[in-house]
């Protein structure tokens, strides 16, 4: 028994309209999936950047903090401060994101896109808060490093200075010594009343001397 041509048709049409209906359906879900691959990426990817600024930039602050407070009492109470807020963040926000995110990344693995899209925002609000922190105890830490910075910037350009001075010492050596021993002749000069034209050379050979090695420098 053959179908109306009618029937025929719509069963037909149907069943094209329900085909073309699942793969959008399908195709929006896997959009659906990949955007929250995506997302759990960047996640990441933020929480490592975080987590890697904690643990080495602010822990080495942190660390120089404490070598200055074993010879200046002044910074105890600084250590103490941001060694507190660093093992809080650590120990209770760096490990809880971790441990987060880690089970988002297991339940897509399973295929359990639902219940990890139902987990993302939770977890999105955690790395926000983790970032702020670790931002914001790495800015204070640069801050109270500034006077130290600049206090180890004006060493280097002393030392600099002083190391031009000894460069420019051993190489006019010589001309040093001949000023010097100028200067003992006028004394001698000066103090035996000699005549003011044996004076007068040698300040002119002095004068010559400073020139030259002046001109060297």
């Amino acid at each position: 028994m053959s179908l109306p041509t009618n029937l025929l048709i719509i069963i037909i049409v149907a069943s094209v309209v329900a085909f073309i209906g699942l793969s959008v359906l399908l195709y929006f879900l896997l959009l659906r999936n990949k955007k929250l691959v995506r997302s759990i990426k960047e996640l990441s990817r933020r929480y490592e950047h975080a987590h890697q600024l904690l643990t080495t930039d602010d822990l080495n602050r942190i660390k120089r903090l404490e070598s200055i407070s074993q010879v200046n009492l002044l910074f105890n109470d600084v250590h103490r401060d941001y060694a507190d807020r660093y093992k809080m963040i650590e120990e209770e926000e760096d490990k809880l994101v971790s441990i987060k995110i880690g089970a988002i990344r297991d339940l897509i693995n399973s295929n359990h896109y639902k219940s990890a899209r139902n987990g993302l925002s939770g977890v999105k609000n955690l790395v926000n808060e983790f970032e702020n922190d670790v931002n914001d105890l790495n800015d204070d830490l640069i801050e109270i490093s500034k006077p130290e910075a600049e206090c180890e910037r004006q060493k280097a350009l002393a030392l600099e200075a002083f190391n031009k001075c000894v460069a420019v010492y051993e190489t006019h050596h010589d001309e040093l010594l001949v000023l010097k021993r100028i200067h003992g002749q006028q004394e001698v000069i000066i103090r035996n009343n000699d005549n003011v034209s044996t004076l007068k050379k040698c300040f002119k050979k002095l004068a010559i001397t400073l020139n030259r090695l002046t001109t060297k420098m």
